[in-house]
């Protein structure tokens, strides 16, 4: 009976509570709750970057129309005054922004540059406003990653920015997401991580306060707690404009003229604007400024009416009724009305129309307005622009005039209930009610929307505010922070009476915090003006802010930094200002040190306005009533430590003397409050403190006297009862804490307390007067990189104030480049000798050629060098429409410079003939495309010959020594030093006589097929005579010397006999008639003949002048702008012999070494083993780049690191620089050799006590540990585990990938050979799991003597792994389920690209880095991955756990997790460093010093030898 009364009283609770949600949400439909703007960001036409700037521009009635700007496009060039013409336009202004849209703030939102060229400057520009209205809002834009935050925009689905794509070549994969209105309101929450609804809306016009009507319904319907809806519209392209035009519907002025006489269309305008609302409660419980109140909103469609665009009175009639009755107001409370008000001789008619049929005719008349009199019709955001509007009049409590409205429309009328302000006019506030507006936009779409708002509530009052002034500035980089300190100082210069502790509070809670910081206490405004002021001259000329800041060890700027370090912050300003660059992943580890100061009533006080500090000593003091003095020094000093956890300052240890140690105690958590007051009685009484009862602590204790930490709570206990006990305030502990690596210490009641270390920073609490200094312990906290909890309170800022918001440092981003690339006047991919005519001013004829890699590949396989042949075919091709009859004769020509084609970089071309071609002079100017200025290179004069082309059979000559291609070729490339590319070998073969030959020329392999030449043959063909030159004074010319045609005389060229064979076999005859050595000249002749014997070309004279190659070459490398690529480099490359290219790359290589590694250059030789180098990981992978950027080849680390040596490696890399790649050895046999497995196997002096093996790092190696030994000394023999598929030695074998059958095979290869000594484990990062891992499974087998293990910096296996845990989260979301192995991805680019971009997320690698060492990575993290460790199961060896104070990858939890997995003594050690703290550039001294000292402690012998004394004594100097 009792249980089916229980159950009753259950179901009717359950049905009450089901009821009572019933009634709200009826309640809620019948009344819905007010929605708040809390924030407003804009950027309007007129310079108006925030609201205050577009009220300026409403409240004067400034028009905004300017110009068509040239960075849009050419608007004369489509300008034509009569409507209706396609592609034209009869406008050539409208209301543009005034900054230039292309700037966009790419790192500071981590956008790739390639990616921003591709999005839609709607999109970017919608980026930046967002996270202004936040700031605007008080909000931290990055406090919502993952909050219920909704996005509704109001954006045209007819990207305007698409339409500038011009051809496929300028689509990539950031296209379709670029310019995809969709896409726009996804990537505001992808970009801050808002998990609320997103909705980009198109309804034309109307479509921005749609978006605002959306969005208050989702807050309504708890969608979202917070919702930013926005419109966005910008005038990109020409196309829109002229189909606007061609409908007739623009101004020809480009301005709009709402309900004036003179209305003849509307002007277009742009821009962006952003509310952020909330339900009016939450806004008022959160203590957030609210601008206005939306009351209620409606939204419908014209359905059918005279024209798809024409607008419909009886739907605009019925959306303004249903919004008045949503707003539960009636239509003589609404006291001005934003119109859609376009200035339409159609629109503005109907519009009133309805306005006076809802709102009636009214003693007080309704004030219209419309912005686009301002700014123009916005378009998808004119309703935004509209609503802003409304709000900063609601705010001002003025009625604004219509822009440029003198003479009313008559089919308006004026009166009837409706007024248009001309000048500004005061809005008083009606008697019993707020003022009140409502805001119109109407769709060309036939949507209408309708809102109704009001003016905010008067907020409550304020409580005080506990802090003194703090503002809080900070940035992503220092150029940014400067700009927000000279903004600041303007700001209060402009508002001398704003309230400062409310700006402090907006900058304190309200902006997201950056790595560049700085922290300013002001006592008033002009004393902040003062200080910003002080601080912008102090920077001016400083190339680094911070280097006069201390240096502090650790960093996780960048990885296995092994010397790393980070900056203090400066004080500057007399100590009125901190400036900082802090490090995100390393947040300061503070040690709170309470003495035994009491305080007075007075002081109390003070400390009383600090939140939870009053609370919390009320309690302390109650529960310490006894203990006399000590008990005031407990209860501040408990109520202090609580009140800064509750201010987001953590303590990792804690310690104190007197009262404050046992308060301490508590907020360690050994002991509860009622415990430790009672042993402070006992103490203050001299008894004994007693034994309560202990509980695992959060933090650790330190003592105070001794400066140590111990493990066991009860000793922790003990020295806390000794320190309260002793009261001994005169002693420090500064000594203890700083060798375990702590620098920050919170002081508590111990002023006194000094250190001689600059690299620490104390922080006193308190003044010397006992006075709080919270305010600058928060500041100081915040510059060390702390993230603290502010306090709320004091007033808010003023609505209409509005602070200066992130200056964004602008790139600019285009479809076209960003900054303007060459532009040529012909296609640069245009084949280079296809040149066109051009119509230049005068009579002389004038032909365009473009040289380029893409139209003349040619000449990457001469040096990129145009020879002579070319010439001859331009000249050729230039005379053949012209010549009615004869042949074309070049009397003579002189090559003034050489024509050089850069590979990344198109080169014009003009031949500039007199009026007589095709005889008389002509001239031959080149430039780089896009230059300046024209260059002259060739002149010469031309005639024309009647001749008939002649014959000329060869004669055998019986001494002429026939030659192949290779013995042609070879001594040219290997003497002389020049490079012959594929597409430039056309001597097949010949004979030669001397100085003079036959060679027998064909189209070479490699050579594009070009179709016609107008020489008849390949132009090459005439090069390859001038090759023979070179080739037939071979033995008579200095070696390494070069000589390029110069000057020719009498050419004749008589073309083809038959047009279609320009490809087949020819003949050419040269002579080399003299060699003068000592002026640097050959001369001589040459004929190019078809296969049956017609003479093609003919050239009487040819003057071959030497010549310096390399110049030529390097200085066109020099004007490259391939990035990373040495082109210098390659073209000597290109050109050099086998052995050269080699030579040429071991050269690099030794630069490269010695600059990476700091070696002497002589040090560095070619037979230099590979791993002699002392290459670790981060050496490794700068040399890795390097070779890979300056080379442009694509070897892996692997390979790099897997060469024999030096030369070896030359060879590779030259090997794949001409994708050759030669063969890879096939992988290691297994080898079961103890050298094989561990470094250090060679016989010590003499026996050692016990080994120690050590498990490297990450993907290092184990000569990590080559050091180790000497330290360690005799007693300890270093042992490093060479890991498969990691150590360099091994990186062919296969990683493991479960560790515990690794440390299965392991001890199958070591358990017998080193059995006769004990054995130790080290293990540092995924190291610790081998060391953790191997010492189990050796003390499980009694295979051998392990006397204890060391871990260091790692996470606790009982624990999730942050690093692979952030890996495995960004890999889930690309459809992984785990960690996959290498050679699951390597075959499938997506994935491997994938893998790369999760890492290169989750643990800000660069992503050169991580793919070089992606296949070390992926074993280290499926090893961590795939371990799960066995619940309950303990390591029955002694342990030793070491951690980095400033480990960016583990935290000292994780590292104290250790100890429940040791089932005998576990030590602990804090050290100063990052997670590379064990190098030798950190605290490895005392890391080996605690290894030696610890590991012989644990050895079965007593006490140590003599010998082993005196190196105890060695390592301790």
């Amino acid at each position: 009976m009792a249980t089916s009364t229980v159950g009753l009283l259950k179901q009717s609770i359950s049905t009450i509570r089901e009821l009572r949600a019933d009634l709200e949400a009826v309640r809620r439909r019948s009344h819905p709750e007010p929605i708040a703007i809390v924030g407003m960001a804009c950027r309007f036409p007129g310079a108006a970057r925030s609201p205050e700037d577009y009220w300026r521009v409403v409240r004067d009635g400034v028009t905004t129309v300017v110009p068509v700007p040239e960075q849009r496009w050419d608007a004369d060039a489509f300008y034509s005054p009569a409507p209706a013409r396609p592609g034209r336009s009869y406008v050539r202004s409208a209301h543009f922004l005034e900054d230039d849209v292309a700037g966009f703030d790419a790192r500071f939102f981590k956008m790739a540059p390639v990616e921003c060229r591709s999005v839609d400057p709607q999109q970017r520009l919608l980026l930046e406003i967002v996270w202004e209205s936040l700031e605007d809002a008080g909000i931290d834009p990055l406090s919502l990653a993952g909050s219920q935050t909704g996005v509704y925009l109001g954006i045209s689905g007819n990207s305007e920015y698409g339409n500038l794509i011009g051809s496929v070549s300028d689509v990539d994969q950031y296209v379709s997401t670029g310019v995809v209105s969709s896409v726009a309101a996804g990537r505001v929450c992808y970009t801050l991580g808002l998990n609320g609804p997103a909705v980009s809306v198109d309804t034309a016009c109307s479509s921005s306060l749609v978006a605002v009507k959306l969005a208050m319904d989702a807050l309504r319907q708890e969608d979202c707690d917070v919702a930013l809806a926005a419109g966005c519209s910008l005038m990109l392209a020409p196309s829109v404009m002229s189909s606007l035009c061609a409908m007739n519907a623009l101004a020809p002025d480009g301005r709009s003229k709402p309900f004036s006489a003179d209305a003849d269309g509307y002007g277009r305008g742009e821009g962006c604007g952003v509310v952020v609302l909330k339900r009016l409660g939450a806004a008022i419980d959160a203590g957030d400024r609210v601008w206005a109140v939306l009351r209620g909103a409606a939204i419908n469609n014209d359905g059918e009416s005279s024209g798809l665009t024409v607008p419909s009175a009886h739907a605009q009639r019925d959306v303004l009724a249903r919004a008045l009755k949503v707003a539960e107001v009636s239509p003589d409370e609404i006291d001005m009305l934003e119109t859609h008000g376009t200035g339409t001789l159609l629109g503005d008619p109907i519009e009133t129309d309805a306005i006076r049929s809802v709102y009636g005719d009214r003693q007080e008349p309704l004030r219209l307005g419309a912005a686009k009199g301002n700014i123009g019709h916005l378009e998808c955001a004119s309703g935004m622009a509209g609503l802003i509007k409304a709000v900063l009049q609601v705010y001002h409590g003025e009625f604004v005039p219509v822009a440029g409205l003198t003479e009313v429309n008559p089919r308006v009328g004026e009166g009837r209930g409706i007024a248009f302000p001309r000048e500004r006019e005061q809005w008083p506030r009606p008697e019993g009610r707020p003022r009140r507006a409502a805001v119109s936009a109407f769709g060309f779409s036939g949507t209408n929307a309708h809102v109704v708002l009001e003016e905010a509530p008067t907020p409550p009052a304020a409580a005080p505010s506990a802090s003194d002034p703090v503002l809080t500035l900070s940035a992503r980089t220092s150029e940014s922070l400067l700009e927000q300190v000279r903004r600041y100082a303007d700001f209060f210069r402009a508002h001398p009476d704003v309230d400062l502790d409310a700006v402090c509070q907006q900058t304190n809670l309200g902006r997201a915090l950056f790595e560049h910081r700085l922290l300013v206490l002001p006592r008033s405004v002009s004393e902040a003006v003062q200080v910003l002021d002080e601080i912008s001259r102090w920077a001016e000329g400083r190339e680094d802010l911070y280097a006069d800041a201390v240096e502090i060890l650790g960093t996780s700027h960048g990885r296995d930094r092994y010397a790393a370090r980070r900056r203090l912050f400066l004080t500057l300003s007399d100590g009125r200002a901190l400036l900082a660059h802090t490090d995100d992943q390393i947040p300061p580890k503070f040690v709170l040190a309470l003495g035994s100061d009491k305080t007075d009533a007075d002081q109390q006080e003070l400390w009383a306005r600090w939140p939870g500090y009053a609370e919390a000593r009320a309690v302390a003091a109650a529960a310490a009533q006894g203990a006399g003095d000590l008990a005031d020094v407990f209860s501040h000093a408990y109520a202090l430590g609580t009140m800064l956890r509750q201010l987001g300052v953590e303590p990792s240890l804690v310690t104190g003397c007197g009262g404050g140690a046992m308060a301490a105690a508590v907020l360690a958590g050994l002991v509860d409050l009622d415990s430790a007051a009672g042993a402070l009685c006992r103490i203050a009484r001299g008894e004994r403190p007693g034994a309560p009862r202990l509980r695992s602590p959060r933090v650790r204790y330190c003592s105070w006297e001794a400066g140590a930490v111990e493990r066991d709570t009860r000793a922790a206990w003990e020295m806390a009862c000794a320190d309260a006990a002793s009261g001994a305030s005169s002693s420090s502990p500064l000594p203890g804490i700083e060798r375990m690596g702590y620098r920050f210490v919170l002081l508590g009641g111990v002023g006194h307390l000094q250190s001689a270390r600059d690299d620490v920073v104390l922080l006193r609490t308190g003044d010397a007067d006992g006075k709080p200094e919270i305010s600058r312990v928060l500041a100081q906290t915040t510059a060390l990189g702390g993230s603290v909890r502010w306090p709320r309170g004091g007033p808010l800022l003023e609505r209409g104030v509005q602070l200066p918001t992130y200056p964004f440092q602008h790139g600019r981003y285009w479809l076209e480049a960003d900054e303007p690339g060459p532009r040529t006047l012909l296609d640069a991919h245009r084949f280079a000798l296809d040149g066109a005519r051009l119509d230049l001013p005068g009579t002389d004829p004038n032909i365009l050629h473009v040289f380029s890699a893409e139209s003349f590949s040619e000449a990457a396989d001469n040096s990129g060098i145009v020879h002579i042949g070319y010439y001859m075919e331009l000249l050729s091709r230039a005379a053949s429409p012209v010549l009615d009859e004869g042949h074309l004769v070049v009397e003579w020509m002189e090559l003034l410079q050489a024509l050089v084609v850069p590979p990344d970089t198109p080169v014009e071309v003009l031949l500039s003939f007199s009026e007589d071609f095709p005889a008389g002079t002509f001239k031959i100017y080149t430039r780089e495309a896009g230059g300046a200025s024209w260059a002259s290179i060739a002149r010469g004069a031309l005639s024309v010959t009647r001749d008939p082309c002649p014959d000329a059979p060869f004669a055998d000559d019986e001494e002429a020594v026939p030659f192949s291609q290779e013995e042609f070729y070879g001594p040219l490339e290997n003497d002389k030093g020049f490079y012959f590319g594929p597409s430039v070998r056309a001597v097949v073969s010949g004979r030669r006589h001397g100085t003079c030959g036959i060679v027998e020329l064909s189209r070479a392999d490699g050579t594009p097929r070009r179709g016609q030449y107008a020489l008849g043959f390949h132009p090459g063909f005439v090069d390859a005579c001038a090759q023979a030159f070179n080739r037939f004074s071979h033995e008579r010319t200095p070696a390494g010397q070069k000589y390029m045609v110069q000057r020719v005389e009498r050419v004749r060229l008589w073309g083809s006999t038959a047009p279609d064979d320009v490809e087949g076999p020819r003949w050419g005859r040269v002579t080399v008639d003299d060699i003068d050595v000592d002026s640097g000249t050959l001369s001589g002749s040459l004929s190019v003949s078809s296969d049956a014997g017609a003479v093609q070309l003919d050239m009487g004279r040819v003057v071959l002048k030497a010549f310096d190659e390399e110049r030529i070459v390097l200085m066109t490398a020099a004007q490259s702008s391939q990035r990373g690529v040495d082109e210098a480099l390659l073209a000597r490359f290109q050109r050099s012999s086998q052995e050269g290219k080699v030579a040429l790359v071991l050269e690099m290589l030794q630069d490269l070494v010695s600059e990476v590694l700091g070696m002497e250059r002589a040090e560095v030789s070619a037979a230099l083993a590979m791993q002699d180098l002392g290459l670790d990981s981060m050496t490794g992978v700068e040399l890795y780049t390097k070779v890979s950027e300056r080379t442009g080849t694509t070897l892996t680390l692997t390979d790099l690191l897997d060469a024999d040596d030096l030369a070896g490696l030359a060879q590779d890399i030259a090997a794949a620089m001409q994708r050759h790649r030669q063969d890879r050895r096939g992988d290691d046999a297994v080898d079961t050799s103890l050298s094989h497995w561990l470094r250090g196997t060679e016989k010590l002096s003499r026996p050692a006590r016990v080994r120690l093996l050590c498990f490297p790092n990450g993907y290092r190696s184990a000569d990590m540990f080559d050091g180790w030994q000497e330290v360690l000394g005799p007693e300890i023999q270093v042992l490093a585990v060479q890991l498969p598929g990691m150590d360099a030695s091994r990186l062919r074998e296969a990683p493991p990938v479960y560790v515990d059958r690794f440390c299965e095979t392991l001890e199958s290869i070591v358990g017998e050979a080193l059995s006769d000594l004990p054995v130790a484990t080290f293990g540092h990062s995924w190291g610790s799991l081998f060391s953790f891992r191997l010492a189990h499974r050796l003390r499980t087998s009694g295979a051998l003597n392990v006397v204890r293990a060391f871990v260091s910096g790692f996470t606790a296996p009982n624990r999730p792994n942050g690093g692979t845990e952030k890996v495995l989260r960004e890999l889930q979301r690309e459809g992984f389920d785990r960690i996959p192995q290498f050679d699951e991805i390597e075959g499938d680019e997506h994935r491997l690209n994938a893998v790369v971009a999760a890492y290169v997320k989750a643990w800000k690698y660069s992503e050169a880095e991580t793919r070089a060492t992606l296949p070390q990575l992926l074993a280290a993290c499926c090893l961590i991955d795939r371990y799960k460790h066995a619940e309950g199961e303990k390591l029955d060896v002694p342990m030793t756990v070491l951690h980095g104070v400033d480990d960016y990858g583990v935290s000292l939890a994780e590292s104290r997790a250790w100890e429940d997995l040791g089932a005998r003594e576990v030590n602990l050690h804090v050290l100063a460093g990052d997670h590379q703290f064990i190098n030798v550039e950190q605290s490895e001294a005392q890391v080996l010093e605690i290894v030696r000292a610890e590991l012989l402690a644990s050895l079965p012998e007593a006490r140590p030898s003599s010998e082993s004394r005196d190196e105890d004594e060695r390592v301790q100097r």
